[in-house]
């Protein structure tokens, strides 16, 4: 629909449909709109919807591909959007939805009500099957990913490869996750930052097998750094999980790779096997 969106003012992007195959040789590539960039006008995102495989075969180092936005910057709320069909691309910043989205910072705008169905495949990091690479989200609530996620980098989820910050409620990824030759995967979200507040991760779950090449591998998340605090509530995944570098220091868990600076963790479990050849795991959290 929109190559390059750059508005001067904020804008709204609502009540649009794409169907087709799109497919780009350089970076920013979507199935609605290759690049929005909202630092001169917010850019906000209601009602939007993609339906067809997204290729980019560049192999640039950050590719910004997604479902149906390859990379949104400057953004406020992104809500009642989906994207069907696979991603395919050889670079970092890949998401079945978007591949990277970077809200307005300390404003409290969300990602919410929004889907994605479809493989994602690519080589580098940040490699989500919503959202590659999320920054600055006051939460994200209510949204789902659907489909397995293969990568060689690090950084990958089944829902979010790289999250900063934000709460996490009522969402679910299913589809299995692996990264080849790296570590920070997750069957949710490969790495979540703590952002300061409101560092909840509640609702929340992941159905498929985690597999991982270094350290820091989780059912649910590999790497929380709650240095501000994150508490867990009402979380779950279901999958064997596996790490096979065999580093000193694997930290692979069922649920969590490791959490640090933990908060209260309440009515949560994992079921699966879980298998690494280092130090520091556990059928629920590595440490």
């Amino acid at each position: 629909l929109i190559g390059d969106l750059e508005p001067s003012e904020a804008t709204t992007i609502s009540g649009v449909t794409a169907n087709g195959t799109v497919t780009g040789s350089d970076q920013y590539v979507g199935g609605l709109i290759g690049y929005a960039d909202g630092s001169n006008g917010r850019i906000s995102v209601a009602d939007a919807h993609a339906d067809g495989d997204v290729t980019e075969a560049s192999g640039n180092n950050n590719d910004h591909v997604g479902g149906l936005i390859g990379e949104l910057t400057g953004a406020g709320d992104v809500t009642d959007v989906s994207a069907t069909g696979a991603v395919t691309a050889n670079g970092s910043e890949v998401g079945g939805l978007i591949g990277r989205l970077d809200h307005i910072n300390n404003d409290n705008y969300r990602l919410e009500n929004v889907s994605a169905t479809g493989t994602v495949t690519t080589g580098g990091q940040y490699v989500g099957g919503l959202v590659g690479r999320h920054r600055y989200a006051k939460a994200v609530t209510n949204v789902s990913a659907d489909g397995d996620v293969t990568t060689d980098g690090n950084q990958a989820g089944g829902l979010i490869g790289n999250l900063e910050g934000g709460t996490i409620a009522d969402s679910t990824a299913t589809g299995d996750v692996k990264s080849s030759s790296k570590g920070y995967v997750g069957g949710l979200v490969g790495y979540y930052e703590d952002s300061g507040t409101d560092s909840v991760i509640k609702n929340a779950s992941a159905t498929g097998e985690v597999t991982g090449n270094n350290q820091y591998v989780g059912g649910l998340i590999g790497v929380a750094d709650g240095s501000n605090g994150v508490t867990i509530t009402s979380a779950q995944a279901n999958g064997d999980v596996t790490e096979a570098s065999g580093s000193n220091h694997d930290h692979v868990g069922g649920l969590i790779g490791e959490l640090t600076g933990a908060g209260d963790i309440t009515n949560v479990t994992a079921t699966g096997t879980v298998r690494a050849n280092g130090s520091e795991v556990g059928g629920l959290v590595g440490r």
